[in-house]
């Protein structure tokens, strides 16, 4: 991961990370049984993003992501590692069961938008955290 970090950071100066826009749950035995899936294998798709690049790409909740982009979903904590570590602008193939069914979807990784928080201490100072790692030459 760090070789993927180096080159953006002397580039842009800061992180970019790819983003899909699904809110995602663990697959259970009892989900991986409910949607006829044989084997307990990737990410159920809890909720779409609206406007997002999984929703522009006909992704739907209820789906199961079982890969992205030529590699395996195994489990549900694995797919926030694979989409984040994807170039922006990148169009990656998703391969997804829905009803009983083997999907592919084409999908333009979009970029996660980074988030500044303002938190408040007990003192009346305010402590500002960027989640963007920033290198200034």
């Amino acid at each position: 991961m760090a070789k993927e970090i180096a080159p953006q950071l002397q580039k842009k100066g800061h992180v970019t990370r790819g983003w899909l826009g699904v809110s995602i749950q663990e697959m259970t035995p009892e989900l991986t049984k409910s949607f006829g899936l044989k084997e307990k294998k990737g990410a159920l798709v809890a909720e779409v993003g609206s406007g997002s690049p999984a929703e522009k790409a006909g992704i739907e909740q209820g789906d199961v992501i079982v890969e992205f982009d030529g590699k395996e979903v195994t489990e549900s904590k694995d797919l926030p590692r694979m989409v984040a570590s994807t170039p922006v602008g990148k169009a990656v193939t998703i391969k997804l069961s829905r009803s009983g069914k083997v999907l592919d979807r084409q999908v333009k990784m979009g970029e996660m938008e980074e988030k500044t928080e303002v938190v408040k201490t007990h003192s009346t100072k305010k402590i500002f955290r960027d989640h963007r790692a920033e290198c200034h030459p």
